[in-house]
């Protein structure tokens, strides 16, 4: 192909692809009305501060706690069978909600609570005005 042409496709797509997303942020703006507006935010991540897949094995032992996690500073060791456990689903919308695990550790039965959250990122957020 034409060294020319190859360019100047290149930056076709490329333009296209900024109207879009300034097309989409303009869209999302006025998503809710014109009583919110968009605001750069740092929000935290969700994290469980173990290995996420323990939740979806069969047998619940929870293994790769994080060093320094809120889970490990509750008092979640690798080892620990989940028994039963909170809603993550609803911890994932609001960011303020701690998780209640019911684990076994050895014959010992314990309550651990914690906030699912790690580090902060940069994100968009819907203020109201």
């Amino acid at each position: 192909m034409n060294l020319r042409i190859y360019t100047l496709l290149e930056r076709l797509l490329y333009d296209l692809q900024n109207l879009w997303r300034k097309a989409l942020l303009l869209r999302q703006r006025t998503f809710f009305g014109p009583e919110y507006t968009v605001e750069k935010v740092a929000a935290p991540v969700m994290d469980n501060g173990f290995d996420d897949t323990v939740r979806y094995s069969h047998d619940q032992v929870v293994t790769g706690v994080k060093p320094g996690s809120n889970a490990e500073k509750a008092g979640l060791r690798n080892g620990d069978v989940i028994l039963k456990a909170s809603s993550e689903w609803e911890a994932v919308d609001d960011e303020n909600m701690h998780l209640v695990y019911q684990v076994r550790r050895g014959e010992t039965e314990l309550t651990i609570e914690f906030l699912p959250r790690g580090e902060k990122v940069p994100c968009w957020q819907y203020v109201k005005c």
